[in-house]
């Protein structure tokens, strides 16, 4: 079923007064700072605002760029762009750090289960 135009993404292109045409645009020059030439134009963009995931590396970009503009790190989960719970390591001191690295190796060994389990991984 396709998400609302009140998906996540959609949320974030309001906060950051952007158009599907803008964000694909500030992805395409983060790409190219990073020597990639990426075709990412405004239909794909609303493909993802309807619940399309893109491909990589176009959500480490996308998320860069979101974040660059709204002057603060932006999260997969925050745009809806991943299923892996926002909380699914625990980064505490009291932390068993065995148990968070079998977490973490479950979610990339189980795609169904989420694509990466580490909240950060943007950065």
């Amino acid at each position: 079923m396709p998400r609302t135009p009140d998906s996540p993404l959609h949320q974030l292109l309001a906060q950051a007064h952007w158009s599907h045409a803008q964000l694909a645009a500030a992805i395409r020059a983060v790409a190219a700072e990073n020597g990639q030439d990426l075709a990412c134009d405004r239909s794909a963009v609303a493909r993802w605002v309807h619940g399309t995931r893109p491909r990589p590396p176009v959500p480490q970009y996308l998320l860069e760029a979101l974040g660059r503009r709204l002057g603060r790190p932006v999260t997969a989960q925050e745009a809806g762009l991943s299923q892996a719970p926002a909380t699914a390591l625990d980064a505490s001191w009291d932390a068993d750090p065995l148990r968070n690295l079998t977490r973490l190796a479950r979610s990339e060994l189980t795609p169904h289960q989420g694509a990466l389990a580490a909240a950060g991984a943007y950065h």
